[in-house]
């Protein structure tokens, strides 16, 4: 059976010039974060007693737990994207304190790590409070969906629990990117 998928590029819509200023300053903890995050990234696989091991789950992504969030942003328009981007920006913070809560779990000397995923919750919080203006802005009745909660998640090796820190990382990253497009700047409605 073949299958075909039919991809129509979406044009991004115009945004209103009172909520530019919002939407620069989402773009630029977006960079930020980004930033942080792939920091973060090199110093999880230097502090892994074996960091091939890690390369390999960025290498084929298949292999990075189910529990790790999905790195894409769905939605048709902007304001459904952007609901799409804070729900998942919920979501990822859940991840990223999770990982942290592992970290000192498994390292005698956490502390590294942990400052580091400490700042990115604290930039993913500020996100959040960006993207809630950026979505009052757009439409004064959007209101923000309720918090996601974190799946099931049966860690119990220390190996584990590092690939699960390491696939949250790198979907992180991804979706960044991600989130990088549905911000970029385009001309606004006068």
């Amino acid at each position: 059976m073949l299958l075909v998928i039919w991809s129509v590029p979406v044009l991004p819509a115009a945004i209103p010039d009172n909520c530019a200023s919002d939407f620069e300053q989402a773009r630029r903890l977006v960079n930020l974060l980004h930033l942080k995050a792939t920091d973060l990234k090199d110093k999880y696989v230097s502090n892994a007693r074996r960091p091939w091991d890690l390369r390999k789950h960025r290498i084929n992504n298949v292999d990075i737990p189910d529990e790790a969030p999905t790195s894409t942003v769905t939605g048709s328009s902007l304001l459904e994207k952007l609901e799409d981007v804070y729900t998942k920006n919920r979501l990822f913070r859940l991840h990223i304190l999770q990982v942290e809560k592992y970290q000192k779990e498994l390292l005698s000397d956490p502390k590294p790590l942990s400052d580091g995923l400490k700042e990115i919750a604290r930039k993913l919080s500020r996100h959040l409070h960006v993207l809630e203006n950026a979505l009052g802005c757009l439409d004064p009745m959007t209101r923000p969906s309720t918090s996601p909660s974190l799946p099931d998640m049966d860690h119990h090796g220390d190996y584990s629990k590092k690939v699960y820190g390491w696939g949250v990382i790198v979907r992180l990253i991804e979706w960044l990117d991600e989130v990088k497009i549905v911000l970029a700047p385009r001309k606004f409605k006068k």
